[in-house]
């Protein structure tokens, strides 16, 4: 039994989803929206802009455009068909309802920025330990959907 679990059999880890159709139609959907938010300005851009409150709000811009392709990112993943299984389900619906909080995160530092306030992003905590992008991103990465990993476009 032990040469099957260490050399033969695949450990499977709870993250991973059974149905393998899943995660290349979301692959799809992320890949364009990474190629959408990664053709905004990045945040490097805004730098030398004067007075601090002119960057902010310009950047606050940039972050709002990329917030909104998300929250399409995340419409479309929604409306992809379900896939089979209580374990894909339940694990999907997390990861979604993780990418709303993630969304809310963002906007409120949006909020922030318009306030003329250029504090660090605050991520919610995931129960498990840190920021939620870190369990958002584990999942992508282990379902191979590399393009749905959080973009780190807010610094």
């Amino acid at each position: 039994m032990w040469v099957y679990v260490l050399f033969i059999g695949e450990p499977k880890t709870p993250n991973v989803l059974d149905d393998e159709t899943w995660p290349p139609q979301a692959e799809q959907i992320c890949a364009t929206v990474a190629a959408d938010v990664a053709a905004l300005p990045p945040a490097h851009s805004f730098v030398d802009v004067e007075p601090l409150e002119e960057a902010l709000r310009q950047r606050a811009e940039v972050a709002e455009q990329a917030t909104e392709l998300l929250e399409g990112q995340v419409t479309s993943l929604r409306a992809l068909p379900a896939p089979a299984g209580e374990h894909d389900d339940e694990l999907l619906a997390a990861w979604l309802a993780d990418w709303d909080t993630y969304i809310q995160d963002r906007r409120d530092h949006i909020a922030e920025w318009r306030a003329g306030r250029d504090g660090p992003f605050a991520e919610t905590e995931a129960d498990t330990g840190g920021p939620i992008s870190n369990r958002m991103t584990a999942l992508a990465k282990e379902n191979r959907m590399p393009t749905c990993v959080v973009p780190g476009d807010l610094g």
